[in-house]
């Protein structure tokens, strides 16, 4: 099932019985509303249960002599979930810990080899290794909260009508709405199914027409596929999240503007989104996954039905 922009403003507008011809709310005014709530209210509750949704893979070469490597400006807050240092197999040389930013001077001017680097700090927006690699190998793999984007109506995207394919080393394919992006920009590529994901990121977008061609061969993109969605830097028509998601969203959008409107509703409202949006996390924690009860022997001392949520 598809879950754009568009199907978040029919329901939004459904849910608040506004029509498109109100002066108030807009579609951009409910898409801006809309992400507001995701970066406040739906998506850190989300991740206070499952901190694996939302995460992205950063890469950096390690340098000799580079302490900071810049975090992706698409980090939630800069929040660095894992950081690992890899060999050029692939595999783990070092598992790091995070630190406190203080260490920093304690490490002033000693270096090691990668395998040997333990720690990490954040400072502003850079990782630093702690201590100083001295040697260029390796790779520093970090795991980041991916801030969402901003939300835009579908007309501003091209959605893939081709099936991807290798063509001279590139990714081709055929868009429709073709000059909704320029030529040479730069775009995301959006799933258009669940989990609504982000496929890539900053990609280098070339048109002839309505065939698009970006870098690297179809292996390079494993998901995209016939109805993804190819959006401008930092935008998306897909609303993120879990599909079970997105009645809360809906609900928490129409009462923040409810409430703008000075409708006494809102916190009715409210109070039904953070209901709904409690209940779905709930039920989304691997706390709460295959936990079977156990009935006890009714001539046993101890009565009534037990939990053993480890078998």
């Amino acid at each position: 099932m598809s879950w754009t922009t568009d199907q978040l403003l029919e329901a939004v507008r459904r849910e608040g019985r506004w029509s498109t011809d109100e002066p108030y709310p807009t579609a951009a005014d409910i898409l801006a509303v809309a992400r507001e709530e995701l970066l406040d209210f739906i998506l850190p509750a989300l991740h206070r249960r499952r901190s694996d949704c939302g995460v992205f893979q950063q890469d950096h070469a390690i340098s000799a002599g580079q302490q900071g490597y810049r975090l992706s400006p698409r980090a939630w807050a800069g929040i660095v979930r894992d950081a690992t240092i890899l060999d050029d197999q692939g595999r783990i040389l070092a598992d790091l810990v995070q630190g406190d930013v203080e260490e920093i001077d304690y490490h002033a001017g000693v270096t090691s080899g990668v395998g040997s680097i333990q720690r990490f700090v954040t400072q502003g927006d850079r990782v630093m290794l702690l201590p100083t690699p001295s040697t260029t190998s390796g790779t520093l793999r970090l795991r980041l909260l991916r801030r969402p984007s901003f939300l835009v109506e579908t007309t501003a995207c091209s959605a893939i009508i081709s099936t991807p394919a290798t063509v001279f080393g590139n990714t081709q394919f055929n868009v429709n709405n073709e000059t909704a992006i320029a030529n040479g920009a730069t775009v995301d590529l959006l799933q258009a199914q669940p989990g609504f994901d982000t496929l890539a990121q900053d990609v280098a977008y070339t048109r002839a027409g309505n065939v698009v061609s970006i870098p690297g061969p179809v292996e390079n993109y494993p998901d995209l596929a016939v109805g993804s969605w190819v959006s401008a830097q930092h935008t998306t028509p897909v609303v993120p999240g879990p599909e079970e998601l997105h009645a809360a969203l809906i609900l928490a959008v129409v009462a923040r503007i409810q409430r703008q409107l000075g409708r006494d509703v809102w916190q009715s409202t409210r109070g039904e989104a953070v209901t709904k949006l409690n209940d779905v996390c709930d039920r989304l924690s691997p706390r709460n996954w295959g936990a079977r009860t156990k009935v006890i022997n009714p001539h046993s001392h101890v009565r009534g039905p037990r939990r053993y949520p480890w078998r």
